[in-house]
């Protein structure tokens, strides 16, 4: 009877510890909030542009870029083997396994923080599995298009090799066991108790073991990527994002880029576009952001960010098939496979009609932010001059980037041929090209 009243003791005290759960990291600026109010957001939509960089060398550069790597100044390689700690105190959102760690320094301390996409399958050897459902790839492939061509996105790598001290084989899992809407603290200190990535660091002042991560000892992943946040997400909510039927919003003047923007979703087949997989981001610097911030005290305020831009930030479902079934089911990196569902990347349209310049996506019914909408003359040249940058070596090399060659398409070994791909992209600009759109007014 003693043992069970203490037992019963430790119950109620670890159900009453409040366990504070960061949420998924969305901002690459340290020190700047996470909310900000909505005045500062609906301020800085009005003035939000699509373009990274709008100056006349930037298109003429795009012929030079190198499309099998992402062209940033602080970047990872195919071949660099990553090393970093696994953050178990962050739950990531959406419904791809991925997972937060912290690059790890030299001495075994954790520094900034990255998010992984990753496959959690395991061969009968143990040997990590690549991505079956290409997420992880189109996501870099994706990003490495929209920056060539100058629009907004996340900083995107593929990596060959990444090492996660802390990690089990599957940190999605349990991430999900530890702070997922099925958690509590008494379950959380069950699973620490119960596996090999934690280990004992002592007793509370009751008595009772207490569990910190092991990163002593590290689970190797392949055919990574990793994400890197640009910029400061403007949101009035935690995980707002913006809709595509919010863009009504912003200022006419940037009404071609608006439209140019449109159509690249759709020539990507931007199918997972509810409102959280793109971002309303300022590209000020921190104190910038921070005067802007401070000067706000009433509704009325119309500070605002002095650059914002547009940006998808989620793209992992795109050069593929849409959504299809009542389950809404994606498949990205899906060439050409009529057979199944919504067709692949072929079969997706750029003109819903034979006569005019309506576009619209294949996504999910329930929450889907894209709605049917005629894009301008001007919109379609601006994207149509920048795409024709690109040489027919480019379009080869970006898909030689992601490996698609190495990639397990089951069923469809035709999908490892690199000029299948260039030929669909290059018949999808034709689309583009050869057609006549309605100047705005």
């Amino acid at each position: 009877m003693l043992k069970m009243k203490k037992t019963m003791l430790v119950i109620i005290k670890l159900a009453c510890v409040c366990l504070v759960v960061r949420p998924e990291f969305t901002n690459a600026k340290p020190g700047l909030p996470d909310i900000q109010p909505s005045n500062y957001r609906v301020n800085s939509l009005k003035n939000a542009n699509f373009l990274m960089d709008t100056s006349p060398e930037a298109v003429s550069r795009i012929s030079q870029i190198d499309m099998t790597i992402t062209n940033t100044a602080d970047k990872y390689s195919f071949d660099d083997v990553v090393e970093c700690n696994w953050d178990d105190q962050v739950l990531p959102s959406g419904q791809t396994p991925k997972f937060h760690c912290l690059v790890r320094q030299a001495d075994g301390t954790s520094g900034k923080s990255i998010k992984v996409k990753f496959s959690p399958l395991r061969d009968d050897n143990g040997a990590n599995v690549p991505d079956p459902y290409g997420e992880v790839f189109t996501t870099v492939l994706s990003s490495r298009l929209l920056r060539a061509l100058g629009f907004g996105t996340n900083d995107l790598y593929l990596v060959k090799t990444l090492r996660c001290y802390g990690c089990s084989k599957d940190p999605w899992s349990d991430s999900i066991w530890l702070y997922g809407p099925n958690s509590t603290p008494l379950s959380r200190y069950v699973f620490k108790s119960q596996h090999s990535n934690y280990k004992e660091s002592g007793r509370d002042d009751d008595g009772n073991i207490e569990y910190v991560l092991d990163t002593s000892q590290y689970t190797e992943f392949t055919y990574v990527s990793i994400q890197k946040k640009v910029g400061f997400e403007i949101q009035s909510f935690e995980g707002q994002g913006i809709g595509y039927d919010e863009f009504s919003n912003v200022n006419p003047a940037n009404h071609a880029a608006l439209d140019a923007f449109r159509l690249l979703s759709v020539f990507l087949n931007h199918a997972d576009n509810k409102a959280s997989n793109q971002a309303l981001t300022c590209m000020d610097t921190t104190e910038d952001i921070l005067e802007e911030l401070k000067n706000i005290s009433s509704p009325s305020d119309s500070y605002s960010c002095k650059n914002p831009i547009i940006i998808i930030k989620d793209a992992g479902k795109e050069f593929g098939s849409g959504a299809y079934g009542l389950l809404t089911q994606y498949r990205a990196l899906d060439l050409d496979d009529p057979n199944e569902g919504g067709g692949g990347w072929k079969q997706a349209k750029i003109w819903q009609n034979d006569d005019n310049c309506m576009v619209d996506i294949h996504g999910s019914p329930f929450n889907s932010s894209f709605h049917p909408v005629v894009i301008s003359e001007e919109g379609r040249q601006l994207l149509a001059h920048r795409l024709n940058q690109l040489t027919s070596q480019q379009i080869g090399d970006l898909f030689k980037g992601v490996k698609v060659s190495e990639l397990p398409f089951s069923g469809h070994p035709e999908f490892k041929d690199v000029q299948n791909w260039v030929k669909v992209f290059m018949e999808k600009r034709d689309e583009i090209n050869s057609r006549t759109c309605p100047i705005s007014n």
